[in-house]
């Protein structure tokens, strides 16, 4: 069972989003990690080329995922604008998966509303 505690606090949105993201690199972590083993074992007992390529290709996937997991949260914790919008994408497209990224994608989605993002820093100069 799973407990969201959020005492919705207006302006701390993007800090919790961005802890959200450091779970899902966690996750994801694990994951690599276990195929990894995987494809260590397809490769010194069997040899084989088309199974170790197939595990290749999921690190892969998930690297890619840590990668985009890692810049939302690092945009989420510097009040990014963009970083918001990448949330709201990544959760919308990770809903379907039952049932880490509906709850991952529904506490996203709450912390990302109007009112619970914090506004960028207007003392900030961004380098453009």
């Amino acid at each position: 069972m799973f407990v969201i505690i959020d005492d919705d606090t207006p302006g701390k949105g993007h800090m919790r989003v961005a802890r959200a993201h450091w779970a899902l690199v966690g996750l994801y972590g694990l994951g690599s990690a276990a195929f990894l083993r995987i494809l260590y074992r397809i490769i010194r007992t069997t040899g084989s080329g088309d199974s170790a390529s197939g595990v290749l290709l999921i690190l892969l996937v998930l690297f890619t995922f840590v990668a985009v997991h890692l810049v939302a949260a690092w945009g989420a914790r510097n009040q990014r604008p963009w970083a918001r919008t990448l949330s709201r994408t990544m959760a919308v497209l990770l809903f379907l998966f039952l049932p880490i990224g509906t709850i991952w994608s529904l506490f996203v989605l709450r912390n990302t509303r109007c009112g619970q993002w914090a506004p960028f820093p207007s003392n900030f100069k961004e380098n453009t």
